[in-house]
């Protein structure tokens, strides 16, 4: 069943065990429902086509969700979906109107353990592009919270150069995210992590890297930010 897979990016499974799959090449959601045995899908369905290089999926409210939403490049949309649904039975519904585009595409898309807030991942547009300089970079390299009615609420941690996935702990509710980090510095520089992400935290990027070391690239920009850097020595794991 994989032949029929086209350019794959993220998996999600819905409440009732089905699974969605963005298909970010093509622009489509697919949904799979495994077989009794589980080894293989009993049936694979296109849900949803025509959307921009979609990534993030998620179910509101959690347990009987009336929506899912899906993170495309540019917007977050959502369709009004019930479990079980193989096929969208309404238009899309447009709840962040613009997200940065370009650069990084993949804008995840997870609701905090209350269901109050919706938090959005944006890459950077760039390897090490200072935001003073380059407005390009306004509102990326962050997590941003909205409230699920798509209300920016605020930048909700910084200085995350490509935050690929995210995902709400279980029992504490805590946010975690997995990090692109920058490029070019030489092997095994610099090391991607996954983490927990605090409110209101900066984790370095452009200006320092994992261990508070600074970019020698931005020649000492910003070395106040340096006791702001959220430590990831104790939260978090190295991805070799």
């Amino acid at each position: 069943w994989f032949n029929a897979v086209e350019m794959p990016r993220t998996m999600r499974l819905a409440p009732n065990g089905d699974v969605f799959l963005a298909e970010s090449g093509v622009g489509r959601i697919k949904v799979m429902r495994p077989a009794a045995d589980n080894t293989k899908p009993a049936s694979a369905e296109s849900f949803a086509e025509g959307l921009r290089q979609p990534f993030g999926i998620a179910f509101y409210p959690a347990e009987n969700p009336q929506w899912v939403y899906i993170g495309n490049i540019n917007s977050v949309v959502r369709f009004p979906y019930r479990n079980g649904d193989l096929k969208v039975r309404g238009p899309a519904e447009k709840v962040i109107e613009s997200l940065p585009a370009g650069g990084h595409p993949t804008r995840d898309v997870v609701f905090s353990k209350d269901g109050k807030s919706m938090y959005v991942a944006v890459g950077s547009a760039s390897n090490i592009d200072d935001p003073d300089t380059h407005p390009s970079e306004f509102h990326r390299a962050a997590i941003l919270e909205y409230t699920p009615e798509g209300k920016f609420v605020d930048v909700y941690a910084s200085g995350i150069r490509n935050p690929v996935g995210l995902a709400i702990h279980p029992t504490t509710g805590e946010l975690w995210t997995s990090i692109n980090e920058r490029d070019n510095l030489g092997d095994n520089l610099v090391p991607d992590y996954v983490t927990s992400v605090k409110k209101g935290g900066f984790y370095g990027w452009p200006y320092f890297y994992i261990g508070g070391n600074p970019d020698a690239r931005l020649m000492g920009a910003h070395p106040e930010l340096k006791a702001d850097r959220k430590s990831t020595r104790l939260n978090s794991s190295h991805v070799s």
